[in-house]
């Protein structure tokens, strides 16, 4: 337990020291920026401290130790970005055991390609591809997360291959209403001459249920989030759930400082998002604008299956 508070502490001084050493810039694989799972981009990007299902393979992997015993969850998200580029993204975690659990993500970057006005030669092809393997560990009411990342990026015949990792913490007391996380995201050598896109991310979260059945239940999340190429950004989303069959969400994040994607409008600012569930499957929609560049659309599905144990009674 104590070497891994001194390992957190560590990797988050390396990190904080980078971000103030290099300032903002032009960071590789940007697409790691993105902020995938259409139920945490309905909630502003403010998930960090919940982390409590397959989305926490990228926003905080410490919460892959809390996946529920004997089921395993697999989910196809397609995202609808502007500019006419759409991720295709695979995601299936597992509970291993009492004190861990894992997942693995495979992302897909595409957009049409780009012709070449300047020669008769074939127009160019543009993707990117990251492979995520995740394990989060758990001590008493203390989590700890790590992913490690292949990255693959092309652009007509040059390519660029690199590696990163994440490191993320949650923890959860209060009999489980209340909860803090910190995650550092994309540690890892510089692809060529530019650095990867490290995040660091730490938030609170709150949740509860209630109603004579507990019909009624919520999340509320208040996060802050330092990207290394550019300024900090506060992060507030709240979610709502009916009987665990549906849900709405709304969210809201703000640069502080000047936002180049934000105007003035609060409108901008604002994300949204609903989840349908029946019998194993759950459909997930999020909105989220970026002011004159347009708004953004990602709808994720997600099997959860189980009981495993059922299964295997069979044979």
């Amino acid at each position: 337990m104590r070497k891994i508070l001194i390992l957190v502490i560590l990797m988050l001084a390396v990190s904080t020291s980078q971000v103030f050493a290099r300032g903002v810039g032009t960071s590789a694989a940007n697409f790691l920026k993105t902020g995938q799972g259409a139920r945490p981009a309905g909630m502003g990007g403010a998930f960090v401290a919940v982390a409590d299902d397959i989305n926490a393979i990228e926003w905080n992997p410490a919460g892959l130790s809390g996946l529920q015993p004997d089921y395993f969850d697999a989910a196809f998200q397609h995202v609808f970005w502007f500019g006419d580029v759409e991720y295709e993204i695979l995601t299936y975690g597992q509970y291993l055991d009492e004190t861990y659990g894992m997942g693995i993500q495979l992302l897909y970057r595409h957009m049409p390609d780009i012709d070449n006005d300047l020669s008769d030669e074939a127009p160019l092809k543009v993707f990117d591809f990251a492979g995520v393997l995740g394990f989060g560990f758990q001590v008493t009411n203390f989590s700890v997360g790590l992913n490690f990342k292949v990255i693959d990026s092309y652009f007509g015949n040059e390519s660029v291959f690199g590696f990163a990792a994440d490191l993320g913490m949650l923890v959860r007391f209060m009999e489980e209403k209340f909860s803090t996380g910190l995650v550092i995201q994309n540690l890892g050598p510089d692809i060529k001459t530019d650095s990867l896109p490290l995040n660091i991310r730490g938030g609170f979260a709150y949740r509860d249920q209630y109603g004579e059945n507990k019909e009624h239940a919520i999340n509320t999340c208040l996060e802050i989030n330092q990207p290394l190429d550019n300024k900090l950004n506060l992060q507030v989303g709240f979610e709502y759930w009916y009987y665990q069959v549906v849900a709405a969400r709304i969210g809201y994040r703000q640069q502080l400082g000047g936002n180049d994607l934000q105007s003035d409008n609060i409108i901008h600012r604002l994300t949204a998002g609903a989840s349908i569930r029946w019998a194993d499957l759950q459909l997930d929609y999020a909105f989220v604008p970026y002011a004159d560049l347009g708004g953004t659309h990602r709808v994720m599905l997600k099997l959860h299956y189980g009981p495993l144990s059922d299964e295997m009674d069979k044979f």
